[in-house]
């Protein structure tokens, strides 16, 4: 009774005191959870980040898989005697007269390709099947690439001492033959 006579004596009802420690304890329950929310939407952004590296890395692995499947088909192995073949059927149709055609006895390899070298000897009557030579074999879809090219002017030397067109050009390529490795 003395606390309340004290209470009534300050003219403060004791049910607004009550009302104001409930509201205090709410405020700070209610910032420990908002605290709560924040760690929780941080935690939640660290996720997405880390979700959203993850998706991107597995989509340039898709990418990539998909590019090397591609490559494995347009670049399967076939026999050397197969390759022979094509580059002796391209050497004719660019009308090109085949010297020699060989392999070469190595073979480079890396993680991915192998490479296949041969020699070409051909003889062509001119610039222009020379060119057409040039342009059938690197357009072949078994991806044949020049990588040396030597010629050899063959002239009439009947005619001494005047500048003559040559006959024939004796030209002779380093060819690669491109492929993945099973």
């Amino acid at each position: 009774m003395q606390l309340k006579s004290q209470i009534d004596l300050q003219g403060i009802n004791p049910s607004k005191i009550i009302n104001i420690a409930i509201l205090a304890i709410a405020g700070l329950i209610s910032i420990n959870i908002i605290r709560g929310q924040i760690s929780q939407n941080a935690q939640l952004e660290i996720r997405q980040q880390e979700q959203r590296k993850r998706n991107e890395t597995l989509v340039r692995v898709d990418t990539l898989q998909k590019t090397t499947a591609s490559y494995k088909q347009k670049l399967p192995p076939r026999d050397e005697r197969e390759i022979i073949n094509t580059i002796a059927e391209i050497a004719t149709a660019s009308q090109a007269r085949v010297s020699s055609l060989g392999p070469r006895e190595t073979t480079e390899r890396s993680d991915l390709f192998s490479r296949r070298v041969f020699n070409l000897s051909v003889e062509v009557d001119d610039y222009h099947h020379l060119a057409r030579l040039i342009n059938m074999l690197e357009n072949e879809p078994a991806m044949l690439r020049i990588d040396s090219l030597r010629l050899k002017f063959i002239s009439d030397t009947r005619r001494a001492g005047i500048a003559a067109k040559p006959e024939k050009i004796n030209v002779e390529l380093i060819v690669s033959y491109l492929f993945f490795i099973p």
